[in-house]
């Protein structure tokens, strides 16, 4: 198996491994419409090339190198953002990214979810452990079927009351999260994710006047 390295020329970076039939294969992104200077940007990249090691084939590590690196730059161009150095400024520049992510990959919504969950998310946990990001900060996911399904329906031990059978039937039937398609369901969490990141991103300066108090 090939480690995936990577080279910049300016910003410009190129991901490259060898090919097993010969030569090598290579994937690049344009950073330059980006605010962020490439010595910062390469330390990243350089991350992210490492990470994808974590896969068998050349084919999976240049998969996870267009998920994240591709989403990321193209974050980071549209925004102008640059990368932030205290917590607070990171929560908000991922609640961003992620909103960013949402509205504009072109994916369909399942696709959206499995790549944001098992590729994108698990980078940007890669980066927290390299220390690029800070640990405090909180990664955004999108919630399964099942853990949301769980989540909503959970009670606390000590408010539980027994139900009669005959209630338990009649809130089986009426209960339709289960009895709606994936399509129907991802576009319900695609509505509520939204909502929330927005949430937060209007609350954040109202959080930063707290922090300075």
């Amino acid at each position: 198996m090939s480690q995936l390295c990577v080279t910049n020329v300016g910003k410009k970076f190129t991901f490259k491994a060898a090919n097993p039939k010969g030569g090598y294969l290579t994937r690049s992104v344009d950073a330059s419409p980006t605010i962020v200077d490439e010595s910062n940007l390469i330390r990243y990249m350089q991350e992210v090339a490492k990470f994808s090691g974590r896969y068998n084939t050349i084919e999976s590590q240049f998969k996870l190198i267009e998920n994240f690196a591709f989403t990321f730059v193209a974050y980071l161009s549209h925004s102008q953002a640059s990368l932030p150095t205290e917590v607070r400024h990171w929560q908000i520049f991922l609640h961003e990214y992620f909103r960013h992510y949402l509205l504009t990959s072109t994916k369909k919504l399942s696709t959206k979810t499995h790549c944001w969950n098992h590729s994108i998310s698990i980078t940007l946990e890669h980066l927290q452990e390299s220390g690029l990001i800070p640990l405090d900060v909180q990664v955004p996911k999108i919630p399964s079927r099942a853990e949301a399904y769980k989540s909503k329906n959970q009670q606390l031990l000590t408010k539980f009351k027994p139900k009669k059978a005959e209630e338990r039937v009649s809130k089986l039937l009426v209960n339709i999260d289960y009895s709606r398609t994936n399509s129907d369901y991802l576009d319900t969490i695609y509505n509520e994710l939204l909502d929330s990141t927005q949430t937060v991103l209007n609350a954040a300066p109202t959080l930063f006047l707290l922090f300075k108090s």
